[in-house]
């Protein structure tokens, strides 16, 4: 294995801030991944959880307001992120996630088997919130794709 070098020699030139999406629009997604764990911390720790990544496939840009002005940003591509915990009282928005997914019929003894959602389109809406000093994009409601208008 190679010894990591003490200096790297970085090229910043091109290198934009990082700036979130614009929360007053829509955007179509992809499920790109969905995996079933265990809550770490807080008053539901132990518990099971649902982590979910969502893919933007559209818009492909999107203008966003900054201090210097507006500035064109491309959302094709991005990443967004919903934790969902399976606690009673937080099923109604994991229900609204598996509805926007095409399930109609859920039970009391319903069977969640994430692969069978990788790859679906749905349409989002995200709020952007601060996390560590940062803004950050984060799902808040999950639609249909067909909700997505251009």
């Amino acid at each position: 294995m190679p010894e990591p070098k003490e200096e790297v020699t970085l090229d910043f030139s091109g290198i934009e801030p990082f700036l979130p999406l614009d929360p007053d629009r829509r955007y179509l997604t992809r499920v790109s991944s969905l995996k079933v764990g265990v809550i770490k911390t807080g008053e539901n720790k132990g518990g099971q959880k649902v982590s979910a990544e969502f893919t933007v496939l559209k818009p492909e840009k999107i203008e966003v307001q900054t201090d210097e002005g507006p500035k064109t940003v491309k959302a094709e591509g991005r990443k967004l992120f919903r934790e969902y915990p399976l606690m009673p009282q937080a099923l109604p928005f994991f229900h609204e996630f598996l509805s926007a997914n095409g399930e109609t019929k859920l039970g009391d003894k319903f069977k969640f088997n994430p692969a069978n959602y990788l790859g679906n389109e749905v349409a989002v809406d995200i709020n952007n919130e601060e996390y560590q000093e940062q803004i950050r994009s984060r799902v808040r409601k999950v639609l249909p794709a067909n909700a997505y208008v251009e």
